[in-house]
């Protein structure tokens, strides 16, 4: 199974309330229609381009992460395809900022899906984003519920990390 399979097919059927999905595409343009009905499913990319294709049920955001800013926690929150390569202003430089945040936005109870390319940069290929998940302590905050690193699926033979987790403390 390819990633965006899974995406598609094994975690947002799943998902249920209010949910941030970070960075789109064309691809993910229909991701809003995936989630359980009545949740209220907002986007998020810093990249003016791919925001034309931040269709949701409720509001997009076009903003890097870090000065986005909600009272509310999310009951899921998806940073997909967001580190790990080049272009449409992914910073790499700024990965723990970025997971820090991402968590900070996520209710006890709630999930956090991570999903980083680890097959075009050399620095971070797949070992890279298996440590950083195993060592960092905001990834202790939270019960594994998948990881593995998959391919991307049409003939590509790149792959992205996928790592899902429920949050059980703050």
């Amino acid at each position: 199974m390819n990633d965006r399979d899974w995406l598609t097919t094994q975690y947002l059927p799943k998902l249920n309330g209010r949910i941030l999905y970070i960075g789109v595409n064309d691809y993910t343009s229909h991701y809003h229609n995936l989630v359980g009905e009545g949740s209220r499913y907002e986007s998020l990319d810093c990249c003016p381009i791919r925001s034309a294709h931040g269709s949701t049920s409720a509001k997009h955001h076009t903003m890097f992460l870090k000065d986005f800013e909600d009272k509310d926690l999310f009951d899921h929150v998806s940073m997909h395809g967001c580190h790990g390569h080049v272009g449409h202003k992914i910073d790499n430089s700024s990965i723990l900022s970025d997971v820090s945040k991402a968590d900070s936005l996520v209710k006890v109870g709630g999930t956090f899906q991570f999903g980083p390319t680890c097959s075009k940069i050399m620095a971070f290929q797949e070992s890279f984003w298996e440590d950083l998940i195993r060592d960092n302590p905001i990834f202790q905050k939270y019960e594994t519920l998948y990881s593995e690193a998959v391919e991307w699926g049409h003939n590509s033979p790149d792959k992205n990390y996928i790592w899902w987790g429920r949050k059980l403390e703050e």
